[in-house]
């Protein structure tokens, strides 16, 4: 599978469950049992990629400074949410985390980050049921990594986060 035909998936499923995630893991699982156990093996190893070039410390500190600590399962299911925003939104942010303030809008409703780790789930159940073995069986990386992020924890030093996040700093570091 490359990389426009996951995305292409992404955004089939993302518009099937009307933008929202839970939804949107059933739309997938769909789109998912019509390919190849090789292929959803291929959609997960693209998930994954995706979700380590999120896993530095400029987009976790984005993100715990809108959400608060968010802990190894919370920041996966986050990085997932991302990704199941779709390409446009999953660039974005990759290039600017102070970008994560566009997408909190009014309307969003964080029950959706934490609903996106059935998205997450999707392919490696859908694998096990076409393969008959699980998804790590295979050689490949889990969505959860092992390490630490990459780059420089600004933790809670608002000067630093103010600095790199201006938007997010507005918004969440004033209600404190």
């Amino acid at each position: 599978m490359d990389s426009d035909t996951f995305w292409k998936l992404v955004e089939q499923s993302r518009a099937a469950a009307g933008d929202r995630v839970e939804g949107q893991a059933e739309a997938l699982r769909s789109r998912l049992g019509d390919l190849r156990a090789e292929d959803v093996r291929g959609f997960h190893v693209h998930l994954v990629a995706a979700s380590r070039l999120l896993y530095t410390w400029e987009h976790q500190n984005a993100a715990e400074l809108a959400f608060g600590y968010l802990g190894d399962d919370g920041s996966t299911d986050f990085r997932t949410w991302i990704i199941a925003g779709g390409r446009a939104s999953y660039e974005r942010y990759l290039a600017d985390p102070d970008f994560l303030a566009a997408l909190l809008t009014p309307a969003f409703d964080e029950e959706e980050v934490g609903d996106a780790e059935v998205f997450g789930a999707v392919p490696a159940q859908v694998y096990e049921h076409k393969a008959g073995k699980e998804l790590w069986e295979t050689g490949v990386d889990l969505l959860e990594p092992d390490e630490a992020p990459s780059g420089v924890d600004a933790g809670d030093d608002e000067a630093v986060l103010r600095r790199r996040y201006p938007a997010l700093a507005a918004r969440f570091l004033a209600a404190r």
